[in-house]
């Protein structure tokens, strides 16, 4: 199902200028026609495109493209199925960069452990966007939702690990204030919105930073930057990992608490759910070959303060009293972070 979320303020311009283009059926027969037969074979014909939006954000559109073909010899129909990202100008070829460059380090077709990314087909400049194959599958968010199996806790595990283990050229690595910079709108918009809550959110960020400040350096890796249960999907014994967009340097225990936030939540639906969790965090311990979990607390207290912004921007259901219950678990989170980190051994600690 299409699922929106714009964004937008009253009157703000929209980003995506070359989205219409990209909902044309017509132009964009036009523009896959040569990339379906380079994947196809030089025989096929586009016969019908079937758009839709997937997703839909204020500075992002996913677009569903179900190419079909012309029936040869009496055979079924060919149908080719693409993924469209129309992202603001400038953005959609670094993101394909960075998907080319996992690819070519392990995460191809060919990958040995099953655990690939979407194959990444093309930055098309003229429509901005990031073109893709459509890896099909189930997330494990949805799987989860069905009936909860440890194997599939495993699977994300392993594949997070994979992804931290990866050797990606390194580039400059995100801290606590780039990561704040990832709150929309900025967590000064709290204080704004309740504020008796300004002192309390200041005080967590404030204490965010200096916890950073005092940790020991720990090796950077890639980090997916926005890592929960619906970015793995899985068709039998394939998974693959999606949505790169965020995709950097950082502390891998950024990613970790990002992740067990989303757990956390989930055990406090469903209880049964508790023990896949630490399925989840041995299992990646195990192929990581780390054990970050100190440093988790801080970027759980984070996540929670990014997630507080969100439930501003969309103003859903009982938004106010989620917005206050998220600060006060970003509160917990940063003094358990503090303790943590205290009594940790030093190379457990790290600086973020």
């Amino acid at each position: 199902m299409p699922w929106v979320d714009d964004g937008r303020r009253t009157g703000e311009i929209d980003r995506l200028e070359t989205l219409p283009r990209a909902l044309d059926p017509e132009r964009m027969s036009d523009v896959l026609a040569g990339r379906a037969r380079a994947r196809m074979g030089p025989g096929f014909e586009i016969a019908a495109l079937d758009v839709t939006v997937h997703r839909r954000h204020g500075n992002r559109c996913v677009v569903c493209y179900r190419v079909r073909g012309r029936p040869l010899d009496g055979e079924r129909a060919p149908e080719l199925r693409l993924i469209g990202k129309v992202l603001p100008p400038g953005v959609g070829e670094q993101i394909h960069a960075r998907m080319r460059a996992l690819w070519q380090r392990g995460f191809a077709h060919d990958s040995a452990d099953g655990i690939g990314i979407p194959e990444p087909l093309a930055y098309i400049e003229e429509l901005c966007m990031l073109l893709q194959e459509d890896v099909g599958g189930v997330s494990v968010r949805n799987l989860v939702q069905r009936f909860p199996d440890e194997r599939h806790f495993r699977t994300a595990a392993r594949a997070l690990a994979k992804l931290h283990r990866c050797p990606l050229p390194q580039t400059r690595a995100r801290g606590v204030n780039e990561l704040l910079l990832r709150c929309h709108p900025r967590h000064p918009f709290l204080g704004l919105a309740f504020p008796s809550l300004a002192p309390v959110v200041d005080d967590i960020v404030g204490r965010a930073r200096a916890l950073a400040s005092r940790l020991a350096p720990v090796p950077m890796t890639p980090v997916h930057g926005d890592f929960h249960l619906g970015q793995v999907h899985i068709d039998g014994d394939r998974a693959w990992l999606v949505d790169f967009d965020a995709l950097g340097f950082g502390d891998p225990a950024s990613d970790l608490g990002n992740i067990l936030v989303f757990l956390t939540d989930k055990v406090r639906r469903n209880p049964t759910i508790g023990p896949m969790v630490q399925v989840f965090r041995e299992e990646y311990e195990q192929r990581a070959g780390t054990r970050p979990w100190a440093r988790v607390p801080l970027y759980e207290a984070l996540t929670h303060v990014r997630r507080a912004c969100k439930l501003i921007r969309l103003q859903e259901s009982g938004w106010r009293e989620k917005v206050h219950a998220m600060v006060e678990r970003a509160r917990t989170a940063i003094a358990a972070a503090e303790t943590q980190c205290a009594a940790a051994p030093g190379p457990e600690r790290g600086r973020s």
